[in-house]
């Protein structure tokens, strides 16, 4: 491929992007459900496809490990209850594209450096912000607009998922920012200061919780540098395999706690969900069967049907069992420890990656159901972002994918 050609096929993934962040705003804001397929086309049109065996190369076994994860839950379904095919496919499309979003932003770093893809993301996320404050504190004026009917506590959950996004996004953000000077830093902070307040007004503990941690992952990031990415992603594929057991031994001094209701409620969930976990330790359920079981209960005098774990561990435990479990989290594991080489001498993409894995954290063991479109695309979004966010550094820079080589003696 000449030099105009490259350039030209690098003007269009920087341009498919930044269209991506530009939709993104109303998509997030507005339920955040369009992110999926909106963020699955920028994926297609911006991934480099010429270069995409040299990424896997480089993803080692950690992305192999990841497949062999996605290819046990397809198989998994073969003892569920019965055969979800829209899962299996919107499940197939949100990881494939995802991987090819976060291809796109990893390939080409001085591409990236041009500024578009990076002020753009920057765009989204203040945009997002205002957009979403407008929303929050005006109880959904724009919502409203198209929805004029609807009750105004299911109009609000259409913001409340776009500040998870803003919350989960929010710490690549601070980074790219980061690398912008003194200046850019505080807005950095201010910026961060105004998602924390929009999740504090979003009705979500979850979405508080996230920008908390989130915090701590990225001062962590900060001071120990890649260190601190290696340390979070280890722990949280650790959580992964051993939820059953630490569930089972917190859960009994839990449920005597008095906790607020919604979290008493998925102290119920997870204890009522051990036992199928159990029944069936080995294989698991089946991918996608735990709607097909959709646990009942009684709950402070009422019937509760849960559709999902309200936590990512225990329901890959449920449907995939030990085997998948122990595949989520070895990819886990093995893509943060070579993600950390990759971070190492850059301390605003340790920051922004160790932020961003974080406050991923908490929303994944305490909310939204682990398969939904719209947050498999929000984590491959925030993933991608936090991609953008690094900069190689010392001898990482001259061999970072598409990077020019370095010059002869």
């Amino acid at each position: 491929m000449s030099k105009i050609e490259d350039q030209k096929a690098l003007t269009v993934r920087s341009g498919a992007i930044a269209f991506g962040f530009l939709l993104s705003v109303p998509a997030a804001i507005g339920g955040a459900l369009a992110l999926a397929p909106l963020w699955a086309v920028v994926g297609v049109l911006a991934a480099p496809w010429r270069a995409l065996p040299e990424l896997a190369r480089r993803g080692g076994l950690g992305l192999g490990v990841l497949a062999a994860f996605f290819l046990w839950a397809q198989v998994s379904m073969l003892w569920a209850p019965h055969y979800d095919a829209r899962t299996s496919s919107h499940m197939a499309g949100g990881f494939l594209t995802g991987l090819l979003l976060i291809a796109a932003f990893v390939w080409r770093p001085e591409a990236r450096d041009s500024g578009l893809v990076r002020t753009a993301a920057i765009g989204f996320a203040l945009a997002a912000a205002i957009v979403g404050a407008i929303e929050i504190f005006g109880r959904a004026p724009i919502t409203r607009l198209f929805q004029p009917h609807a009750q105004i506590e299911l109009l609000m959950r259409a913001p409340m998922k776009g500040v998870t996004v803003l919350v989960v996004t929010a710490w690549a953000i601070a980074g790219l920012m980061w690398r912008r000077g003194a200046l850019a830093r505080w807005g950095a902070a201010v910026f961060l200061l105004a998602v924390f307040i929009l999740a504090l007004n979003s009705n979500m503990d979850a979405n508080v919780a996230a920008m908390i941690v989130g915090a701590g992952g990225f001062l962590a990031g900060t001071i120990f540098g890649h260190r601190a990415f290696r340390v979070a992603g280890l722990a949280v594929a650790a959580f992964i395999l051993l939820a059953p057991a630490i569930s089972a031994l917190a859960l009994p001094a839990l449920a005597q706690a008095h906790l607020p209701a919604s979290w008493a409620m998925r102290v119920a969930i997870w204890s009522e969900t051990l036992p199928y976990i159990a029944a069936h330790p080995w294989f698991g359920s089946g991918f996608s069967s735990f709607r097909d079981v959709a646990l009942s209960f009684d709950f402070a005098g009422s019937t509760i049907t849960a559709q999902h774990t309200h936590n990512a561990a225990l329901q890959i435990w449920f449907e995939t069992g030990f085997v998948g479990a122990a595949l989520a989290a070895g990819a886990l594991g093995l893509l943060a420890w070579n993600g950390a080489k990759a971070l190492c001498g850059d301390v605003a993409g340790s920051a922004a990656a160790t932020g961003t894995i974080a406050a991923l954290t908490p929303i994944a063991f305490l909310s939204w159901a682990p398969w939904q479109e719209w947050w498999v695309a929000t984590m491959f979004l925030a993933g991608a972002i936090a991609a953008a966010a690094h900069a190689p550094t010392g001898p990482d820079a001259a061999s970072a994918p598409g990077s020019p080589a370095p010059a002869a003696d």
